[in-house]
């Protein structure tokens, strides 16, 4: 069974939003991860997204 990707993400700008992309490959193509338009809080300064869709 594949297991999840999770990963933390280190924000530049607090209280904006933020979309995670996906590749297999450094070089692409990149593809927008589901589910991974994300809004940070006004003091977050971080990310952690689990993507579910590996577990398929």
């Amino acid at each position: 069974m594949p297991l999840a990707r999770r990963t933390s993400y280190q924000l530049r700008y607090p209280g904006k939003s933020y979309q995670v992309l996906w590749s297999d490959s450094p070089a692409g193509p990149w593809q927008n991860a589901q589910g991974g338009l994300l809004t940070a809080g006004t003091l977050q300064i971080t990310f952690s997204y689990t993507d579910i869709g590996a577990l398929a």
